[in-house]
Formats: structure tokens, C-alpha cells, sequence
């Protein structure tokens, strides 16, 4: 396959598969079958973790070094990328001191309850420990009604996007679907839930009939 070939497959500039090759991101043609079909799908990887990821050259190339060593399972693979698009960057973050209080203890009977093994270092962990803190501040006292109803939905979300990640076999095509699933849940989620909460405020707080109630549009 010439350069031209793989360019139009994987729907990426020419000057773009030549960048790449340089940076190490791709491996070279090889002989007189110049590339093969498999460059096809680690060059749209690349290009998704470096446009969509926001990971430099240097970290994608450290990531694909680290996802092709032997012996690696899927959930490692799954972690090593989630923890390369964390951002900030996996760790204690100053601003959360490791102190057990309300918001810690929240954050441990949710998971608990989910039966989720979480890791105390993660970048989503400390997340969650200041907006907990945040909100105990703030003297919110439903909290963890709610906190508990965003977590079901989360259970239930990861459990559908984990069945069809589960599909592909190709270790690239299923990292290239992790990545934007991580990237675009968030903001999609976001844009969803808005959507529903306002067609909800409008049938509660104006009467209207709701879609589980009798007499409601089918």
C-alpha cells in the first residue's frame, strides 16, 4: 500500500502520515508491499489521541509502547489510556488534603455500594473528594441523594459503553473507541442530561402530564 493509499483509507493528509512517521507513531513501510492494512488502523489511533486525546507526540508514542507490551490485558490497556487523557495527570492533587472527612466517607459508601474498586491517587477520585467538600461546605443537604442517582447512572452508562467496547477484538480499533468515549462522554452526557432537566422542570413545575403518569402522550 503506497502513502497515498494509506492516507485516503484512514482519511488523513499525507503531510500528517509523514509527521507521524517521523515522530515514531507509525512504523515505516516495509519493503515492496510498502504499508500494510493494520497501519490503516494505527494511524487513525494516532491521529485520535493526538486530536481528540490532546496527547503530544512523545506521550502517544510512550502509550503505544506501553499497550504493546506482552502479556497485557485489555483492562491494563484500558487503564494505561485512561490514566494518559487524565488531566491533570494522575495523582494527589495539593489542593485535597488526605484527611478523612464527610465528603471522604461519602465518596466511600457510594463506591462501596457499587461495589467499584477505586484508586485513592486517581485525578477522578480527588475530583470527586473536592466537589463533595465543596458542596458539604455549602451545606447542601441532599447530597447524597443526588450524588447516589448520578452514580446509578454512571453504573449503568459504563456498563453499556464497557459491552460495546467489548465487541472489537483489534486491540487499536477498541482503544481508538475508549479514547472518544472518554473524550465525548463528558460533553455529551452534559448536553443529554441539560435536554432532559429542562423538558422535566417544564411537565413538573408546569403541570404538564409526565411521560409515566396516566393520561400522558405515548
Amino acid at each position: 500500500m503506497r502513502i497515498s493509499d494509506l492516507s485516503e483509507r484512514a482519511s488523513v493528509p499525507v503531510s500528517t502520515v509523514e509527521y507521524y512517521q517521523r515522530e515514531r507513531l507509525i512504523a515505516p513501510p516495509t519493503g515492496r508491499y510498502g504499508y500494510r492494512p493494520e497501519d490503516v488502523r494505527r494511524l487513525r489511533l494516532v491521529r485520535v489521541l493526538v486530536e481528540v486525546g490532546g496527547l503530544n507526540p512523545g506521550q502517544v508514542r510512550e502509550l503505544l509502547e506501553a499497550m504493546g507490551a506482552e502479556g497485557r490485558t485489555p483492562h491494563e490497556t484500558f487503564g494505561l489510556v485512561l490514566r494518559a487523557l487524565e488531566h491533570p495527570p494522575t495523582g494527589r492533587d495539593p489542593g485535597v488534603e488526605p484527611v478523612d472527612d464527610e465528603a471522604c466517607f461519602l465518596a466511600r459508601r457510594i463506591a462501596r455500594r457499587h461495589g467499584w474498586t477505586v484508586d485513592p491517587e486517581s485525578a477522578s477520585w480527588n475530583t470527586l473528594l473536592k466537589l463533595l467538600r465543596t458542596l458539604h461546605w455549602l451545606d447542601e443537604a441532599d447530597t447524597e441523594i443526588v450524588v447516589e442517582a448520578y452514580a446509578a447512572a454512571a453504573e449503568r452508562l459504563t456498563r453499556a459503553e464497557i459491552s460495546v467496547l467489548g465487541m472489537y477484538a483489534d486491540q487499536d480499533a477498541l482503544v481508538e473507541r475508549l479514547v472518544l468515549w472518554t473524550v465525548f462522554g463528558d460533553p455529551l452526557l452534559a448536553s443529554l442530561r441539560r435536554i432532559a432537566r429542562q423538558d422535566r422542570s417544564r411537565r413538573v413545575f408546569d403541570r404538564e402530564p409526565l411521560p409515566d403518569e396516566p393520561g400522558s402522550a405515548l
